[in-house]
């Protein structure tokens, strides 16, 4: 099968995602598009949810500016603007939330021709993204579990709770374990075991709490193993030189690790960028609860906190339209899992998220769209060698 035709396939079934998703949306009756209204003298909370918007663009913008710098990558803050723009306009109308990321690649090896670390510092942007929804989406479940009145959420709630334990030990461990050695790491590991135990022997046990507590060993056997191996993907360590002789383009996958693992010299800068994505996403899920609100949704800020960040994580899958339908659809189902005060589910989500989704469009067109007819012929040849 040639390579045209592997990628045609791959993209009718990007595009069959998007419309089944909006088929079970529309045929489910959670998507109707007579329920997008304003209640009147509400159209201000729409500017503020726009302004919102702006703003977590804005500081993701920023975001990627200080970990180029961080890594001796340093673009000119107007091309990180430029290129920001760019790529938010081409995730809204490529295929997928990665179609800009691609034009950042392409631009930052012709202008620094630093190719793995400029790819590091997008993927490591990424995962600073991730990481702050995570974040917040954690926060939000200490401070509103109370909220929480579906057994069927509260299981998602543990996990999701399990999945940023996990990455957030991780992360912890590794950083440890590269920074000093496997055994401070391991050490510190064993501390948070007995911890755990501890606090396991003075508490009630029912079934949420059994969930709780398999989600925490899960994270903390994640962390051990993340310990003892991340160390040996330093040059020269074993796993290193494996990856290196033994499997295919590992010199080039090698050269790629070596360059996220640089990061581990910006400790600080790690997380100001993780701050960053917390302030982002605080922004998306204000500007969503601010929707809520001139819509008349009977949903709460609260209720918004807790279920938006899973939808927001399924929203980055890489189908056309960054993810349409499908976020709709996560958002729809996880609120529809909440109560209001008279005990019915909530509804509405899709069309929420959808006046969500149409706010980051537009901006998107505004902020975008100049840049790239103003550099139509460099985009596209920064294309073309992304693709080479």
């Amino acid at each position: 099968m040639s390579v045209k035709i592997r990628k045609l396939l791959l993209n009718l079934l990007k595009f069959a995602i998007v419309f089944a998703a909006l088929y079970y949306l529309v045929a489910t009756g959670k998507l109707n598009f007579h329920d997008i209204r304003f209640l009147p003298g509400n159209f201000w909370l729409v500017a503020v949810a726009a302004v919102g918007v702006l703003v977590a663009m804005l500081f993701a913008f920023l975001r990627w500016y200080l970990l180029l710098r961080g890594v001796g990558a340093p673009l000119p803050a107007r091309a990180v603007l430029r290129l920001g723009a760019i790529g938010i306009f081409f995730n809204t109308f490529m295929l997928g939330a990665f179609g800009g990321d691609l034009i950042k690649m392409a631009y930052l090896v012709r202008e620094t021709h630093k190719r793995a670390t400029g790819f590091a510092s997008i993927i490591v942007d990424r995962i600073c993204g991730l990481l702050g929804l995570l974040c917040l989406g954690g926060v939000a479940i200490f401070f509103f579990w109370q909220t929480v009145n579906n057994p069927e959420l509260q299981r998602l709630a543990v996990f999701f709770f399990g999945i940023l334990a996990a990455l957030a030990l991780s992360l912890l461990a590794a950083f440890v374990s590269i920074t000093f050695n496997r055994v401070t790491a391991l050490a510190g590991i064993i501390i948070l075991l007995c911890l755990q135990v501890f606090l396991v022997s003075r508490h009630a046990w029912d079934y949420f709490y059994l969930l709780l507590q398999i989600a925490a060993v899960s994270a903390i056997l994640a962390a051990t193993a993340t310990a003892i191996l991340i160390p040996s993907l330093l040059p020269g360590g074993g796993l290193a030189n494996f990856v290196r002789g033994k499997i295919p383009l590992g010199h080039k996958l090698m050269n790629f690790i070596e360059a996220l693992l640089a990061f581990r010299h910006h400790a600080g800068l790690l997380l100001g960028a993780l701050g960053l994505s917390i302030i982002i996403h605080t922004c998306c899920l204000l500007a969503l609860a601010m929707l809520a609100r001139a819509a008349g949704s009977l949903a709460t800020a609260e209720q918004i906190f807790l279920t938006a960040p899973p939808a927001l994580i399924a929203n980055i899958l890489p189908v056309p339209g960054g993810g349409l339908g499908v976020g709709e659809a996560a958002f729809a189902g996880l609120l529809g899992l909440c109560r209001d005060a008279a005990g019915n589910p909530i509804s509405g989500g899709a069309i929420l998220f959808l006046m969500y989704r149409a706010i980051t469009i537009l901006l998107g067109i505004a902020l975008g769209l100049p840049f790239y007819l103003y550099g139509k012929v460099e985009i596209q040849q920064l294309q073309k060698e992304a693709t080479e």
